[in-house]
């Protein structure tokens, strides 16, 4: 499976050592928001050895979060030289290694690691069956991938899409159905599969949301028009002068393979 197939045909790339300038300021988060995804990762890593491999690790932040929430090592891999050198920068910590490398030619061993975390990349491998393969490869018998994603189809939960009519198609495109990825990972060796939805903390407010936003720190909103952007900012900015203190959540996937 090509990148045309998942990524949207005829989309052009995204800019990751561009966008590592911007990428926390609109995707981090405090630790304390996203403690239930720490919940649903335990039953897969509380009793692992290590180490944990993140692919597609970006600035290092679900890395860092695995190291300090299981006490594990953790490989943190990514291709984007500006991610890593941010990561290395902002999130330096003795149990995770930042490494360079791509989800469809793992630089590791087989066999060599207990788990494999894919948080929001998926939809940007060149060949899903190829990384699947490298997945099997790396993991011993009954191990598993655990996928955060937002997926094709299913992507009521994130508020900034309604704003964007335009990137809601070309999520659309982009992003896998949760069919493709379980024939992928099916193909390569993998049994079982569950998937359950998890719900996150993106924004303490609409006001933080909206600041979040306009870093334009995701891949889908790097596609659309600066007019389509501007407009879906000042909505949410009308939005966030007439709401209260409430949080702003988000939910995404975790789909599990072993």
């Amino acid at each position: 499976m090509k990148s045309d197939e998942v990524s949207g045909r005829g989309l052009p790339p995204t800019d990751y050592d561009l966008m590592s300038r911007v990428y926390d300021a609109g995707r981090a988060t405090p630790d304390e928001w996203v403690l239930e995804w720490r919940t649903e990762l335990s039953d897969h890593l509380m009793s692992s050895q290590g180490p944990v491999v993140d692919v597609g690790s970006g600035t290092g932040i679900w890395a860092k979060l695995i190291a300090d929430w299981f006490d594990i090592d953790v490989i943190a891999i990514e291709p984007s030289t500006g991610m890593r050198t941010r990561a290395a920068q902002t999130r330096p910590h003795p149990r995770v290694d930042y490494i360079a490398g791509e989800a469809e030619n793992l630089p590791l061993r087989d066999k060599s690691c207990t788990a494999i975390w894919m948080s929001t990349v998926v939809h940007h491998f060149s060949d899903l069956n190829a990384a699947a393969r490298e997945a099997r490869r790396v993991l011993p018998e009954g191990q598993p991938v655990l996928v955060r994603q937002a997926f094709s189809g299913r992507h009521d939960g994130i508020m900034w899409i309604r704003f964007f009519p335009s990137a809601l198609r070309i999520a659309e495109r982009r992003h896998p159905t949760v069919g493709v990825v379980v024939d992928a990972f099916t193909r390569a060796g993998f049994r079982n599969h569950d998937i359950q939805r998890v719900t996150e903390i993106a924004a303490a407010d609409l006001h933080h949301y909206r600041n979040k936003i306009a870093t334009r720190a995701d891949s889908t909103l790097e596609l659309i028009s600066d007019e389509e952007f501007e407009r879906g900012l000042e909505e949410i900015t009308r939005m966030a002068k007439e709401s209260g203190p409430e949080p702003v959540t988000a939910t995404l996937d975790l789909l599990v393979f072993t």
